[in-house]
């Protein structure tokens, strides 16, 4: 008789323990414990890894329930072998093909409980991630790795990646850069073990904003500078090219900035989107005016005014346009009518 599937088995247990009334987390995650136990000794070793991964979340503090997690997933791995060597010792008759086809249908059930609690684990840290709860996502990550690390699972390096990505997003959101520039480092080794070219990009990009939300504009010219060569899409290198030149505006590089702009504007004029084309002219425009070239910033400005609307709803975005662009106007104006007096005036007058 086979036994129930392991959600039937799981919602009852979990009924069993909801009957408890307890709102502490330490006697609920022990009374999980000890139902896994329970299912363990039955041999329902999914439902019983389900139970111990539930414990350990609701109360980490107690080290037992990652340990006893470990301890089934070893149970689970060394099934697998078992059924695989079992599978040569037997005969072919009907009976052994039942009992391969059975073990090993069991087996593959325990390898995708393991991919769905790692699943469910990773949409629970992207969860507290999004909701800004930064020292619990870190927590929670470093225990994901913990578990996962005895593992042979095909995924298990993706797995990581994502995790390592939230560390590090969560360790610069907190402040902490030197904690996140060692968990790029882990990124960098992740990806080129998964041999992902898109991955190694998104590594630098987020080693760039790192740098940038540290305010260390050099170092973040110097990823994105790296990161360009390698770069074929042509809306990214727009982009890049922006950031690299919003980086010299800040340090006062202002003919810098304007080549980069103008870069920007190279790699973004045939594409569909003219986000980053107007992007880079208003850079461009900015970058003029520091240089004290206000005709050409104005005029620059007002031919990339019709794009304004196009590119995005941002009011503001399109206040602060029209309102440089005014701005200009009288600079230009003033220095005109100053000039023009300055004309009048003879030697003699002086």
């Amino acid at each position: 008789m086979l036994s129930e599937e392991p959600s039937v088995t799981l919602m009852k247990t979990m009924k069993k323990i909801e009957k408890k009334n307890s709102k502490d987390k330490r006697f609920l995650a022990n009374e999980m414990h000890r139902q896994a136990d329970n299912l363990n000794k039955k041999g329902d070793y999914e439902t019983a890894l389900i139970l111990y991964h539930r414990a350990s979340n609701l109360y980490p503090h107690d080290a037992c329930h990652i340990i006893a997690a470990r301890k089934i997933k070893t149970s689970i791995k060394n099934e697998y072998l078992k059924s695989d060597s079992n599978i040569i010792k037997y005969n072919i008759d009907n009976n052994s093909i039942k009992s391969r086809n059975l073990r090993r249908k069991k087996s593959n059930k325990l390898f995708e409980t393991i991919q769905f609690l790692n699943i469910n684990k990773l949409e629970y840290l992207k969860k507290i991630y999004e909701d800004k709860n930064y020292n619990e996502c870190l927590k929670f990550g470093n225990n994901i790795l913990l578990n996962i690390m005895n593992i042979d699972d095909i995924d298990k390096n993706k797995y990581k990646f994502i995790i390592h990505r939230y560390l590090t997003l969560s360790y610069m959101s907190i402040g902490r850069h030197d904690f996140a520039i060692n968990q790029v480092s882990k990124l960098f080794k992740l990806s080129s073990i998964l041999l992902n070219n898109n991955l190694q990009l998104q590594v630098i990009i987020l080693l760039g904003k790192i740098h940038l939300t540290f305010g260390h504009l050099d170092a973040t010219i110097r990823a994105f500078n790296k990161l360009s060569i390698n770069i074929k899409n042509e809306l990214t290198k727009a982009w890049l090219f922006h950031e690299i030149g919003n980086c010299y505006y800040e340090m006062g590089l202002y003919k810098k900035s304007l080549n980069m702009a103008k870069q920007c504007c190279e790699c973004s004029a045939d594409n569909e989107t003219i986000k980053w084309y107007y992007h880079g002219k208003l850079l461009a425009a900015q970058s003029l005016i520091k240089l004290g070239r206000c005709s050409e910033a104005l005029e620059t400005l007002k031919q990339s005014t019709h794009l304004i609307l196009s590119i995005d709803d941002n009011i503001d975005l399109h206040n602060y346009h029209l309102n440089l662009i005014n701005i200009l106007e009288k600079k230009i104006n003033q220095n005109y009518i100053v000039y023009n007096n300055l004309k009048g005036i003879t030697i003699d007058d002086a």
